[in-house]
């Protein structure tokens, strides 16, 4: 299978809210997200830029060491920590943020579905769920809080039409399951509740979908 380079963005925000103190109901809007991160799977990294971000901007940060392997995905909870998908070796690495040179994962979960299992994305569903699509054995897993097992709460392990390298995954406003397919040039739309085997809603394109 060739292999392309990718890059994948996070970024954190602060979920601050101050009230005006003459008018109470007048709210101060949260400022711009003080991190971008991008996990680079040339160089087996992830990178950071700090705000604000203009044309000039470089990289503040990049960590390399807790990677063995190609870091693929991002995504951040609601208190900010960093996971980061780890492909080749079915595992998500969690960091507390902002990160630095010498940040280590203070949680690993994985190996997930050895020895075969690949960590391709990972993203967060309303309820705070973290799910993992796994492109090569064709799999999406739901991990529920508090993490640490390797062993997903809840696995689909095929759908309707069949899968066809899952590479990316995301949740609209609906609650709705989004899979854009990386083999087949077609994204697979599933409404909640989910089975292990459930049918897709397929969107047909004329490229290559990796990211919604």
């Amino acid at each position: 299978m060739k292999r392309f380079a990718f890059i994948a963005f996070a970024a954190l925000s602060v979920a601050s809210l101050a009230g005006c103190y003459k008018n109470p109901t007048i709210a101060i809007p949260p400022g711009p997200p003080p991190h971008l991160y991008s996990a680079n799977l040339g160089d087996n990294s992830v990178a950071g830029y700090a705000q604000p971000l203009g044309p000039t901007t470089t990289k503040s940060v990049t960590l390399t060491t807790p990677f063995t392997a190609s870091p693929f995905g991002l995504a951040t909870d609601a208190t900010n920590h960093l996971y980061v998908s780890v492909q080749n070796i079915g595992e998500v690495l969690v960091f507390n943020t902002p990160i630095t040179a010498s940040s280590t994962p203070f949680l690993t979960i994985g190996p997930i579905n050895p020895p075969n299992g690949q960590a391709t994305w990972v993203t967060f569903d309303a309820a705070g769920d973290l799910w993992v699509a796994d492109q090569v054995l064709g799999e999406l897993y739901e991990f529920k809080p508090p993490f640490g097992s390797a062993v997903p709460d809840f696995t689909i392990t095929s759908s309707t039409p069949a899968f066809f390298f899952p590479q990316v995954i995301t949740f609209d406003s609906a609650g709705d399951l989004i899979v854009p397919q990386f083999g087949n040039a077609e994204v697979y739309v599933f409404r909640p509740p989910f089975t292990a085997t459930p049918t897709a809603q397929v969107i047909s394109t004329c490229a290559q979908p990796v990211q919604t």
